[in-house]
């Protein structure tokens, strides 16, 4: 395995830093009417201290504004950045890194000359290239299920100085498995308080999940 030139530029060494500690990264989307409040609460209670928001979100700025108030010492990762007027919104609403989930040459080179802390997507061979040739050492990997898995990420572990934070039909059974790669910093899922448990209020099953994924952080820990 290689190990990562910590002089990569474009925050490169700060994202890994801030990433690597958290190993999973809970993806916060929310339905009308659902308390929020007592989910986030739920996270931080169970030792998340990362989480990724959906700039896209009609309750993104709840959200933010909620957890900026609450929990100061919470990274926010703003998802699902699409256009440079994604990450300007996700600039004026204070957020600490940006993630694409597509690739797009223009917006990796609009963050690298404005000095945005940005982690683009790649889901190919070609994509990860490019993403290197310009600098970037931590990337998205998405969707990861539907593009090899942990199968193409083992593929690239001896040939790319780089680690990945993949998304994209994660459950919570695949997490160990993905997080013990030694090519993964995190993944990201939306599958520890999906809608499907929100719309009918299961919040037995949404602290286990919260509970499952924290005991897993825990036990990759000890290991």
């Amino acid at each position: 395995m290689l190990k990562l030139n910590t002089s990569k530029g474009c925050f490169e060494d700060n994202i890994l830093k801030i990433v690597a500690a958290s190993r999973v990264i809970p993806i916060i989307d929310i339905i009308d009417n659902f308390d929020y409040r007592r989910l986030v609460d739920n996270y931080y209670q169970y030792g998340f201290r990362t989480v990724e928001i959906r700039i896209c979100s009609s309750h993104a700025k709840e959200l933010v504004s909620y957890i900026q108030k609450n929990y100061p010492d919470i990274y926010i990762f703003a998802g699902t950045c699409l256009s440079v007027n994604d990450i300007d919104k996700a600039r004026f609403m204070g957020l600490d890194i940006l993630i694409s989930p597509v690739f797009d040459n223009k917006l990796l080179e609009f963050c690298c000359l404005h000095n945005q802390q940005y982690i683009p997507c790649i889901n190919s061979i070609e994509t990860l290239n490019t993403a290197v040739s310009m600098g970037y050492s931590v990337l998205k990997f998405y969707p990861a299920e539907k593009c090899g898995g942990i199968e193409f990420l083992r593929q690239l572990q001896e040939k790319y100085d780089v680690r990945f934070m993949p998304s994209g039909g994660i459950t919570i059974e695949k997490l160990p498995f993905y997080i013990n790669e030694p090519n993964v910093a995190a993944c990201c899922t939306s599958h520890i308080s999906p809608f499907n448990l929100q719309e009918i209020n299961d919040w037995q099953g949404i602290q286990n999940n919260i509970r499952t994924a924290s005991q897993i952080i825990n036990t990759y820990l000890e290991n």
